[in-house]
């Protein structure tokens, strides 16, 4: 509140205007749970930049050193995602339906 110069109210009424988290992990694609301790949440990362490294194998080299590879594994990547979550949005209307 000292950063912003506002009020107690206008800071609560930003915190009561997101969305829950519950909701919000709904559209992140890497999620890491902050609520423990300083030692889990370490070993969360850890294991996060571990699997990135794995995942990206050889094909950040050939992204590098073949340019158009990249912009197709960017496209291909932006595609998935955005079909993915269409998924979930038609997943989620047909069981509000259901009710």
């Amino acid at each position: 509140m000292k950063r912003d110069n506002s009020s107690r109210e206008d800071a609560s009424a930003r915190l009561n205007a997101q969305l829950p988290t519950a909701e919000k992990v709904q559209y992140a694609d890497i999620v890491i749970d902050n609520s423990g301790s300083l030692q889990d949440l370490e070993r969360q990362v850890d294991q996060l930049v571990q699997r990135l490294h794995d995942d990206a194998g050889w094909s950040w080299r050939l992204s590098w050193l073949f340019p158009p590879w990249g912009v197709a594994s960017a496209v291909w990547t932006l595609g998935w995602r955005a079909y993915r979550r269409s998924q979930k949005k038609s997943s989620k209307n047909r069981q509000s339906d259901k009710r």
